[in-house]
């Protein structure tokens, strides 16, 4: 199925895993800049260290709404559209460290008004990079003049062999270096665009980055964990933490856990464990308690799980860390009548005060919360009559409820509700709050009902809800998680069955940031069903949500939302009506509005990209057109395709000459979802390296994260035209 970014992160400080050197880092020139209000700015912000490819980087001053993100391993990319207010200049100072040196360099950019008197403006990236096992690099320069109607191009410091082609407002540069040339890690060449009607220019810098100049090729792909810990464990005090960590290039060499006991932990009180290797890819370790748990008692174990691989065998300069980020699972004595126990009487049941509580359905052992006592996650007090409360499951029920547990892919986060406005009651409950009013929608993309009994809700900071044992939804069907308030009285949801985080919460809240934050679903084992980002356009009194609704690509805001016209709605869909939904629904634009799984144009930009629908079968016809020589490279010299995989996923691309028509050469590339390329494939060859074909093919690639990617099909930009069909395959694994 079709899946789509975890778009809107806005991030202001970039950290890397940082490796051990001698040599400082060293900033690559970025320069001044210049935009016109309304218009994207974007700067591809690069470095070089001697000692590693994995460093830090950061910014102070960054213009207001503006984005600082990786995009690669000694990359990270500036973006920002400045409105009419931000005219004039702003001064931003960009670092650079490896975690014992830093780098700097400060620059001005200045946003002028518009309307095209300032000159051509160079768009898009300044900084390339031409992998180990790339066989050439093929870009575009472009500049925006709205005055222009030709632009005279210059290149001048360009290596030797490669080509550059001028059209009216773009240009193509294409290189394919020899051995000789990849021993050098850095070339750098000038481009001048001058408009001849107002005898206005413009001069952008250009690096290319050679990955393999004579030193370690680091991979990017980390290490995958699943924590396989049950969601109770039962003990006095020993509890198993277990996970299964694979690495699909290396070894895995080290695997940590931290672990703390209790509802909030402090970071003072967690302890640092190397897990054991067991049969691959299995890890264990030990988490004890500092006291036994008596009869009925009960506590909550917090967890994280840390893997390090071994891609560099002749040192740590490559290698890769990969966390999952704060667990949570319940811990009882086991046989003591403790907590969801079954009984048949109070006396087996822990302490004296606790109950067998006999008016849910199957008898099972409650825990006594008289007094104000607190319940673990998954658990309220429930007053039973008199002054007896015991915790008792939310759900009403020990057990699952018989429906297939919910997997990865089979839950939608679909709106995000963070800056609820002032005084408004979006809840329903008669109660106006900031935190309360803060909502997760969650639909089910699942083909028929499914358990979702201990799935947790997590923000970037900590778990933040616990489904209830036996709670399920149906297909189509959606919940709405409210920071607080008591759900009973919730009103405008529509069908969706209403939560608050205020129930069963470690933190009693969602605690969703205005400026920026993260969603995350897991299994009770700890993978993630789904994961989505936000940056600071969350911050507006309105939510964000997907469009298309439920099985869409990117969040907007709702007030933009396809046939949307209010800021936000809980439990209904942004253009209307009610769940459940089947599908994808308001008609929006959906991955540039394409086509699925075929190559329908206009998708010669990444704006326009074609759907692949099955990440793990995909197979069509598609065309290519360049004219070679003089004629530049059009009319269509490149196709692009969206898709969404999980972490971990391997993948195999081919394409292909198509029975009976002429062969096209072709090149094959894997871009993550801001365009920068992560993979490459050229003509296939046999043992020798002797051209057998103009196949091209991706074997083997692994998918670094949970998110948004592009394959781009592209003809050789040669001087002879290429024009015919191709056919093309991806497989997924």
């Amino acid at each position: 199925m079709l899946r789509r970014s975890f778009g809107l992160v806005l991030l202001s400080t970039l950290v890397l895993t940082v490796a051990c050197g001698g040599k400082p880092p060293t900033l690559l020139a970025i320069g001044n800049q210049t935009v016109a209000a309304g218009e994207t700015l974007t700067i591809d912000i690069a470095a070089s260290d001697p000692d590693t490819s994995r460093l830090s980087f950061s910014a102070e001053n960054l213009p207001a709404g503006s984005t600082l993100d990786s995009s690669g391993e000694a990359q990270a990319r500036f973006r920002w559209v400045p409105t009419a207010a931000d005219v004039g200049d702003h001064h931003v100072d960009f670092f650079v460290t490896d975690g014992r040196s830093i780098d700097s360099e400060a620059i001005v950019i200045t946003v002028t008004s518009g309307g095209g008197t300032d000159g051509p403006e160079f768009v898009g990236q300044t900084t390339w990079v031409l992998e180990a096992d790339q066989k050439s690099i093929q870009k575009t320069i472009e500049v925006r003049d709205d005055a222009a109607t030709s632009i005279d191009w210059t290149i001048q410091g360009n290596p030797a062999g490669s080509t550059f082609t001028p059209l009216i407002k773009r240009a193509v540069f294409f290189w394919e270096p020899d051995a000789t040339q990849r021993q050098q890690p850095q070339y750098t060449f000038s481009v001048t665009a001058r408009n001849p009607a107002t005898d206005k220019s413009a001069d952008q810098v250009f690096t290319i980055l050679i990955r393999n100049g004579g030193s370690t090729t680091c991979t990017t792909n980390k290490p995958n964990i699943t924590s396989t810990t049950p969601a109770t464990l039962d003990g006095a005090n020993d509890f198993s933490i277990s996970a299964n960590v694979t690495d699909a290039e290396s070894k895995v060499q080290k695997v940590t856990v931290s672990y703390a006991f209790g509802a909030s932990p402090a970071a003072a009180d967690f302890v640092n464990l190397d897990m054991i290797a067991g049969t691959d890819p299995a890890w264990t370790a030990s988490a004890r308690r500092a006291t036994d748990l008596g009869p009925g008692e009960f506590d909550t174990l917090n967890y994280e799980i840390c893997a390090t691989d071994d891609d560099d065998t002749t040192g740590d300069a490559c290698d890769q860390q990969t966390c999952t980020g704060r667990l949570t699972v319940n811990v009882r004595l086991a046989g003591g009548g403790g907590l969801c126990e079954s009984c048949s009487s109070d006396a087996g049941c822990g302490t004296a005060e606790d109950r067998c509580v006999t008016t849910l359905g199957t008898p099972f052992c409650g825990v006594d919360c008289s007094g104000g006592g607190s319940c673990p996650t998954g658990y309220t007090c429930t007053d039973l009559g008199g002054t007896i409360s015991q915790c008792t499951p939310v759900s009403g029920t020990c057990g699952s409820s018989g429906s297939p547990a919910a997997q990865p892919g089979d839950l939608i986060i679909n709106e995000v509700l963070a800056d609820p406005p002032a005084d408004t009651d979006v809840n329903g409950d008669g109660i106006a709050s900031t935190t309360g009013d803060e909502f997760i929608e969650i639909v089910s993309y699942a083909s028929s009902t499914v358990d979702i009994g201990g799935v947790t809700v997590a923000d970037g900071t900590q778990v933040r809800f616990t489904f209830p044992l036996g709670a399920t939804l149906g297909a189509g069907e959606a919940v709405v998680l409210f920071g607080g308030g008591n759900t009973g009285n919730f009103t405008g949801i529509g069908n969706a069955t209403a939560y608050a985080a205020s129930s069963n919460g470690t933190a009693g809240t969602l605690g969703l940031n205005n400026t920026g934050d993260s969603v995350q679903l897991r299994t009770p084992a700890g993978q993630v069903i789904d994961a989505m980002s936000y940056g600071a356009s969350a911050g507006q009194d309105e939510s964000v949500t997907l469009d298309n609704q439920v099985g869409g690509i990117i969040y907007v805001r709702h007030s933009q939302a396809t046939g949307s016209s209010t800021p936000y709605s809980p439990g209904t869909v942004s253009c209307g009506g009610n769940f459940p939904v089947s599908g994808n629904v308001c008609n929006g634009a959906y991955c540039g509005d394409r086509a699925q799984d075929a190559d329908t144009e206009p998708n010669n930009d990444l704006a326009y990209a074609g759907c692949l629908f099955d990440t793990f079968s995909v197979g069509f016809t598609g065309s290519l057109h360049y004219v070679g020589g003089t004629g530049g490279p059009g009319p269509d010299p490149w196709d692009y395709f969206i898709f969404w995989a999980p972490q971990g996923t391997r993948l195999d691309l081919l394409t292909s000459a198509v029975s009976g028509q002429p062969e096209i050469n072709t090149t094959i590339s894997i871009l993550d979802s801001t365009g920068i390329e992560l993979a490459f494939g050229d003509d296939t060859t046999d043992g020798s390296g002797n051209l057998t074909s103009f196949y091209s093919e991706i074997n083997g690639y692994v998918v670094p994260a949970d998110g948004t990617y592009y394959v781009a099909i592209a003809t050789y930009q040669g001087s002879a035209d290429q024009n015919g069909a191709y056919e093309f395959l991806m497989v997924g694994n």
